[in-house]
């Protein structure tokens, strides 16, 4: 199979140059075996490319393929290449930019991801270049679960059980989003620094009403207590018409039905996969929550008479 190398000195952000490899890899990965070249990379951003294309970490010494593409940004000529034929693709209008580069003329031919960007090369260095706009690969979206906690980054609030479920989730390839707001001590710091995990957005907490906000578009309120005494993020949701994910403890005991206005998870988290997927594709709506607030407010005022 005709081998194309693509090469650039370091891939550290998922940037434009970062997205058109991913994208050119993905459109022709079935036509041509392709390479990415690079002397260092981020081991996240490698495991995207290596979906698609063969990621080789460069030392040195000569590269033969077939086809040789070089990034022109931020990038040190390879002196070793053999190939049919080298590009050196283009992806900002050097014009505006005012960017100067030395070893243009070794007989490569220059592609822009652009017009723009194609013309600012031309005027800039008097050297020939061909515009082949950059694109974008079809992309069947897949449906995001929006998932809210506020609950401090403390053991028995859940917080090892919050990474517990994220995981599990993630194992059955649901894409979700899930964000905890609250605000963060030094034992909550240090418990966050203990665990690398991208798969929950530790986020400072908000104005209350924001914070409803936020609870009243999400698909689910979690927490994942061991003990409670009354959790109003749970009650907030459940009044905002959002199922909650809870522990199977006491003080979730009556407020909380299994598959009418939520979950119950055991403490240990031995669930199965079913119960899983109960939650994924089984969400409750449109449940009452009974406001018991004109009695308490009568108890009150009884108390407050006395």
């Amino acid at each position: 199979m005709t081998k194309i190398t693509i090469y650039i000195d370091h891939i550290v952000y998922a940037d434009g140059i970062f997205t058109w490899m991913c994208n050119f890899a993905q459109l022709f990965n079935k036509e041509y075996k392709i390479e990415i070249l690079t002397k260092v990379i981020r081991d996240e951003l490698k495991d995207v490319l290596e979906h698609y294309a063969t990621v080789i970490e460069y030392k040195d010494g000569v590269v033969e393929t077939d086809y040789f593409m070089m990034m022109l940004d931020f990038v040190t000529p390879l002196k070793d290449v053999k190939a049919k034929k080298k590009f050196k693709i283009i992806h900002c209008n050097y014009e505006i930019t005012k960017t100067d580069f030395t070893d243009l003329n070794d007989g490569s031919e220059f592609i822009a991801v652009s017009k723009q960007a194609a013309e600012g090369f031309t005027k800039r260095f008097g050297l020939p270049c061909t515009d082949i706009s950059s694109f974008v690969v079809p992309y069947e979206p897949r449906k995001m679960l929006r998932i809210v906690s506020c609950s401090r980054v403390y053991k028995n609030k859940g917080f090892e059980r919050m990474y517990h479920l994220a995981d599990d989730l993630d194992e059955l390839g649901i894409r979700f989003q899930w964000i905890n707001y609250s605000e963060i001590d030094q034992t909550g710091m240090m418990y966050l620094k203990s665990k690398d995990h991208k798969l929950i957005t530790f986020l400072p907490s908000l104005e209350h009403n924001r914070l409803l906000d936020m609870i009243a578009d999400a698909h689910y309120l979690v927490q994942l207590s061991e003990k409670e005494g009354y959790c109003y993020a749970v009650h907030e949701a459940l009044m905002l018409g959002t199922p909650v994910i809870v522990t199977d403890i006491e003080a979730f005991k009556d407020v909380v039905q299994d598959g009418v206005n939520g979950y119950k998870i055991p403490l240990d988290m031995r669930y199965n996969e079913v119960t899983l997927k109960k939650i994924i594709y089984e969400r409750p709506t449109g449940f009452d929550y009974h406001d018991n607030i004109n009695s308490i407010r009568n108890k009150w005022k009884e108390v407050l008479r006395t």
